[in-house]
């Protein structure tokens, strides 16, 4: 462990110790359950007749069987049943980073004696992936052969065992060491140690890729693993210490840790784009941080009553630790309550999220999980859920589900989901943190919360969460739009040229979205020269307003602000349009694409025409990988 003697003790405080945030309002309890509700029943609805949920990776399928176990669905749902069958049989040989690290979680949440030796082989492939810096890429190793035909012939005898009765659960409290674990899993755990010790790890090498995204989902599993005895403190150490090293100035994290440069760069922070500071990843800071107090905490608190070591009579004292104490836990509270603050404050009564707020139900669910883990109930002056329960109730869809266009069929609705039912998937670190946590510092955040607006003077909410529109009265510039993208559509000949060329030409967000509504309404050679046009019109817009295009809600935009980005040779949105290569629309992806290969000098990394979802995955993981290879060359 770290030694924390050596840290700050800042006089802000920044965590309560109440395990659990006040309840919600009676009547909000009411529609948040009648949310819950609804949402389990799109959720299930999404899962495939073959019990996938409609992802490239097996991780959505473990994160859905997750999110059902959380709301309350019984484990022996037909549903969950399905997905907990593929999640045993796809687990066996998965090398994805996500896909391992889920169903670890959902895997040790189903509780049943047999996925123990599945979690096991799980936990030392995350174990293996682990770069030399403490972080994760999006694959590990893969197991071998004979590991992968054990682990089948496990599975088989559970199906055969359980057929037809309950299947058995572990014993409560009963705690298992290597020792008492199976002759492989004691070898590969000796083939990892060995590893580390002479300097080597795996997934993208020592001084290899990685992303704070990959990584926190790792770690969180490697959390979970430990309750079955796995050794994994000294990768949470590691971890920790990749946390501590990589702090932005802002208090914050960003998509790398040094490593590599974050996938996209902010344009309201006055800091390199590789280092800005992103609300999801700085609770990934936080939590891994934090992991490391839980393990401390946890050894330490097992140690005899003098607080030394058993079988150590002249060792020190070994003490449990106050992460309130902490001046990067604090500097990280502070810049997260500036951040929610401003967010509330935008969103108003009535908040609409939008494709533009990007990963917003991602952060939902990561500042959730920051906040029963440290035992918070406010983040700057804001009750976190209640304004983020608010959000989601606001913008759930008549289906029931939860998209603003980042993550498509189910894991928005997931992670919705989780933070509603204020899901803890690491009780026990609850308890390593806040138990030595000053009854006078809960008293004191209960009464005001972490404040920090001072850390973010001067600069706009991240997310800017708009008070919704009313339907009876819309913007100016939207009449103007749709009013000149009809008159384009009538017209022909020679004045629909002229048409084209003053949209083209004209400043002004009416004439760009008059283009791309009257796109679908042209054929022919005037769909072409439209379609051109808007082209032509984002390719004279600044690079951070064509981020922002390349997540609007219009495909002909998305499609347009592609082929942009790679006609002005802009890489600062290459993530972006690797993103797009999952577009539900088709032009949309084949756009990506066709930017891409530019942008890497005509070489093609895929996907080929009509891929399947594995050929579409493997393509986004190779242009993942070569982008970041771009990012550590440029260093």
């Amino acid at each position: 462990m770290l030694a924390r003697q050596r840290l700050g003790v800042l006089a802000v405080t920044i965590v309560a110790a109440l395990l659990a945030v006040p309840p919600a309002r009676a009547a909000d309890k009411a529609a948040i359950e009648a949310a819950v509700e609804k949402g389990v029943k799109h959720l299930k609805s999404l899962q495939r007749e073959n019990g996938f949920w409609p992802h490239e990776q097996l991780g959505l399928t473990a994160l859905a069987g997750l999110t059902l176990l959380e709301c309350g669905v019984p484990g022996d749902d037909d549903a969950i049943q399905k997905a907990a069958a593929l999640v045993r049989l796809h687990s066996i040989d998965t090398d994805q980073t996500y896909s391992i690290a889920l169903s670890i979680l959902f895997l040790d949440r189903l509780g049943e004696t047999v996925d123990v030796a599945l979690i096991e082989s799980l936990t030392t492939r995350l174990l293996a992936g682990q770069n030399g810096l403490g972080g994760w890429w999006y694959t590990c190793p893969k197991t071998d052969f004979g590991e992968q035909r054990r682990l089948t012939n496990l599975v088989k005898q559970r199906n055969e065992l359980v057929a037809g009765q309950k299947p058995p659960r572990p014993e409560p409290g009963v705690q298992r060491t290597v020792q008492d674990m199976p002759k492989e899993i004691q070898a590969q755990l000796e083939q990892v140690r060995k590893s580390r010790a002479a300097g080597a790890a795996g997934g993208m090498g020592r001084n290899g890729m990685d992303d704070n995204s990959n990584t926190q989902f790792a770690v969180l599993a490697l959390w979970v693993a430990r309750r079955h005895g796995l050794p994994v403190d000294a990768a949470l150490t590691d971890t920790e210490k990749r946390f501590r090293r990589s702090q932005v100035s802002d208090g914050g994290w960003g998509y790398g840790s040094g490593s590599m440069a974050a996938p996209i760069a902010p344009t309201i922070f006055p800091v390199p784009p590789h280092l800005a500071s992103w609300p999801a990843m700085t609770c990934a800071g936080l939590l891994g941080v934090g992991l490391g107090y839980g393990a401390w905490n946890e050894n330490a608190l097992r140690t005899d009553p003098k607080g030394k070591e058993p079988g150590k009579p002249g060792a020190a004292p070994v003490k449990p630790q106050d992460p309130s104490k902490d001046k990067v836990v604090v500097a990280a509270f502070r810049l997260l309550g500036a951040w929610v603050d401003g967010m509330a404050a935008a969103g108003g009564k009535a908040p609409r999220v939008t494709v533009a707020n990007g990963k917003f139900y991602y952060f939902l669910w990561s500042l959730e999980r920051v906040a029963v883990a440290y035992g918070v109930d406010k983040f700057g002056k804001t009750d976190w859920y209640d304004w983020g329960s608010g959000v989601l109730l606001a913008n759930q869809g008549e289906d029931g589900g939860w998209n603003n266009g980042e993550f498509r069929n189910g894991p928005d609705t997931c992670f919705a989901l989780l933070f509603l039912k204020r899901a803890n998937l690491a009780q026990d670190l609850t308890r390593a943190l806040t138990s030595q946590m000053k009854e006078g510092m809960q008293t004191a955040l209960r009464q005001g919360g972490v404040g920090g607006a001072d850390v973010v003077k001067g600069r706009k909410p991240f997310f800017d969460v708009a008070v919704a529109e009313d339907p009876k009265e819309k913007p100016d510039a939207d009449s103007q739009a749709a009013k000149l993208g009809k008159q384009l559509a009538k017209a022909n000949g020679e004045k629909q040229d002229e048409l084209i060329k003053e949209l083209r030409d004209a400043k002004g967000a009416a004439y760009t979205q008059a283009l791309a509504s009257a796109i679908p309404q042209l054929e022919g050679e005037a769909h072409k020269k439209a379609r051109d046009a808007l082209i032509d019109r984002m390719a004279r817009m600044k690079s951070e307003t064509l981020g922002v295009k390349l997540e609007d809600d219009d495909p002909e935009v998305r499609r347009a602000a592609a082929l942009a980005v790679a006609m002005k040779e802009d890489k600062t949105h290459v993530y972006k349009l690797i993103d797009l290569l999952n577009d539900p629309e088709p032009t949309v992806a084949a756009a990506a694409h066709a930017a891409l290969k530019s942008l890497n000098n005509d070489e093609d990394l895929g996907p080929p025409k009509g891929a399947s979802r594995e050929e579409r995955a493997k393509a986004v993981l190779a242009w993942k990988t070569w982008w970041g290879k771009q990012l550590q060359e440029k260093k």
